[in-house]
């Protein structure tokens, strides 16, 4: 919009899931035992982000914005993530993005982290969250 102000989309391919070690009580199978669960999804946050000049050449970002995602696929130890036959997580995931950024010049370094607001899986579930790091270079 502006030096200060802009509107960044993005499209990601992502992994999310968890590490569980102990009883785990599923909806398909129960284990005693370490359970790790990848999910992977097509993600689309749609960030605000505002950039503060702090020196020369260099900038503060703030990034927040809303994402929509979407499982495509994934594994547990035992089935599969997605799909009747598997645990049957719900595929669709929406949540809010928060990030903060330091632009030297042309490299940008940054920390993000993503707040689910869907359910996992029905009943008592967590919701997705995530943390990032970004490294990246401005052409």
């Amino acid at each position: 919009f502006n030096e200060m102000v802009a509107l960044q989309p993005s499209l990601f391919f992502s992994q999310k899931g968890a590490k569980y070690s102990g009883d785990y009580k599923g909806n398909i199978a129960d284990a005693d035992a370490d359970v790790k669960i990848n999910q992977l999804y097509l993600e689309l946050p749609i960030n605000v982000q505002f950039r503060f000049n702090i020196a020369d050449n260099t900038n503060l970002v703030i990034a927040t914005g809303p994402y929509l995602a979407c499982g495509v696929g994934g594994k547990a130890k035992f089935v599969d993530t997605f799909g009747d036959d598997g645990l049957d997580y719900n595929r669709f995931d929406a949540g809010w993005n928060i990030g903060l950024g330091v632009e030297f010049g042309q490299i940008l370094v940054g920390f993000d982290t993503q707040l689910g607001f869907c359910k996992i899986m029905d009943g008592d579930a967590p919701h997705n969250a995530n943390i990032g790091i970004t490294v990246g270079y401005k052409f």
